[in-house]
């Protein structure tokens, strides 16, 4: 994710990005309107929304590190696809297959715990539901 001072700047900095694409194994560059379709938002109304996301080839992790072997989180299928397993004797057997988000983790876990999931505020926020079957 890169975090522009100036707005103004992206697209010479997509442009230097592109021009560099297979010495820095970029897989894509997602910027602009792309951001706001792709459902990251829009960074000339969100200050936590990047001025560009660089996807790289899978497999390649940007670090200075030496001893950095993994990464958590990405843009990949196997970044966002994860499976969710529950088990509880008092739940019944029951398979999902509609997606749901990792956000909805939290909240779910919450009201198994007999707590209010809606104390937290990314579930006000963004009034996310508890995983499907609780």
């Amino acid at each position: 994710m890169i975090f522009l001072k100036n707005h103004g700047d992206t697209e010479t900095a997509v442009k230097n990005l592109e021009d560099a694409r297979d010495a820095l194994k970029i897989y894509d560059i997602i910027y602009g309107r792309r951001l706001i379709e792709d459902g990251f938002g829009d960074p000339l109304h969100n200050p936590a929304v990047p001025d560009i996301i660089v996807v790289p080839i899978k497999g390649i992790i940007y670090t200075t590190s030496t001893a950095k072997i993994a990464e958590h989180g990405g843009l990949s299928d196997d970044d966002r696809h994860v499976a969710c397993f529950v088990s509880n004797p008092k739940l019944k057997k029951t398979q999902y297959t509609n997606p749901v988000s990792t956000t909805q983790v939290a909240p779910t876990i919450l009201r198994a715990l007999g707590l209010n999931e809606r104390e937290l505020q990314g579930v006000q926020i963004e009034n996310t539901p508890v995983l499907p079957g609780f």
